[in-house]
């Protein structure tokens, strides 16, 4: 059997990391003292207050929607759109009126622009416009839209009625 020297240099190395071992097995052993302590005492502590946070953000956005519906209501009693129906059946004497009526609009408005400069133009200084006024609005100029369109049609109907009139 064959025995070799140790040698001086080396065994400073083999103790330097004996040294460097036990630091790492100490320090290890404290990080899994700390992991025990975080994971009984912390972690429970932590999943309450998330659970109590998101238990708050619940209720928060009950009582937002909660304000919006108040919101929109109190918005919506202000709000109020009546119309009025034609007590006559009877259709021709209501073209007959209709053409009479565009016949006039259409002697009164022979230049576009001074119809134009007779439409208002809406404004709004507040920003807390409710959106059942803003569909209300978005209807009336739908129903304002449709009755120029209707407007123009009757106004060529009659200008095509003094044409081929005898």
């Amino acid at each position: 059997m064959h025995t070799y020297p140790i040698i001086p240099c080396c065994v400073g190395r083999c103790e330097n990391e004996q040294e460097n071992c036990g630091r790492v097995e100490a320090e290890l052993n404290n990080l899994r003292l700390q992991d025990e302590e975080l994971m009984t005492h912390k972690l429970p502590e932590l999943q309450n207050l998330l659970k109590g946070q998101t238990q708050q953000m619940m209720e928060l956005q009950i009582q937002h929607q909660q304000n919006v519906q108040g919101l929109l209501a109190q918005a919506s009693r202000g709000v109020a759109v009546e119309m009025q129906l034609g007590q006559s059946a009877d259709l021709k004497l209501q073209l007959n009126d209709c053409r009479h009526t565009s016949v006039t609009l259409f002697d009164h408005n022979l230049d576009e622009s001074c119809f134009n400069n007779q439409v208002p133009t809406l404004t709004f200084d507040s920003p807390a416009v409710s959106e059942v006024a803003t569909v209300g609005l978005k209807q009336l100029r739908a129903t304002a839209a449709s009755l120029e369109e209707e407007l123009m049609l009757l106004q060529a109907q009659v200008r095509y009625n003094y044409i081929t009139a005898p």
